[in-house]
């Protein structure tokens, strides 16, 4: 009786030293990378202006974050939007309108020291899209396959509340379906990226 009397002390203790707590999380950030879609140029000078790649450009997200409050580890579940447009105008009148957007569910996994977090997982990308549509009445729409992707995050907590992180994200779409001859059903189409998150967390 006294010996199991003594392992209940030890049994909490190593539960307390295991304890975690969560706190949501909201975040906003750019990201740059992939395949070119559409790039708007000059009618004058003949230079590219602005451009869609697949891989980016604004993302939304949010969701929680379980950590730690003995072990250097860190959990942080998201859902969010990742999506870029372009919308020319010529003399004041638009010439069309183009979109990437896809939603993503995402899982990372963190070693903390300090301020610092180091990590990666994964990031489910749910049926990405590109659509253009031009005054004259053309459109284009490609629609991939949803798919996987690896990520790869460095972050710093500049305060109790904000983060400020460097991501990168690694992965290659597929075509589903599309309504142009440039992209076939099962072709790749390169989608990777780098880019930064500032995040908020309660």
């Amino acid at each position: 009786m006294k010996n199991f009397l003594t392992c209940i002390p030890l049994v909490l203790a190593a539960g307390n030293a295991a304890a975690f707590d969560w706190s949501p999380v909201a975040a906003v950030g750019l990201q740059k990378g992939g395949q070119d879609l559409v790039f708007v140029v000059d009618a004058d000078s003949g230079d590219r202006i602005e451009s869609i790649k697949l891989g980016g450009f604004y993302v939304i997200e949010a969701g929680a974050r379980l950590h730690s409050f003995d072990l250097p580890v860190e959990f942080q579940l998201t859902v969010g939007d990742i999506f870029d447009y372009v919308e020319p105008t010529v003399n004041d009148h638009q010439t069309g309108k183009a979109r990437v957007d896809r939603m993503f569910v995402e899982g990372l996994a963190f070693w903390r020291n300090g301020k610092l977090r180091l990590g990666g997982g994964a990031s489910y990308h749910y049926k990405p899209n590109y659509n253009l549509e031009l005054d004259s009445g053309a459109t284009t729409d490609i629609d991939f396959k949803s798919t996987v992707a690896a990520i790869l995050q460095a972050d710093y907590w500049l305060t109790e509340h904000f983060n400020f992180a460097l991501k990168a994200t690694l992965v290659d779409y597929k075509v589903d379906k599309s309504t142009t001859g440039d992209a076939a059903p099962d072709d790749k189409m390169g989608a990777s990226s780098l880019g930064v998150r500032l995040l908020y967390s309660l």
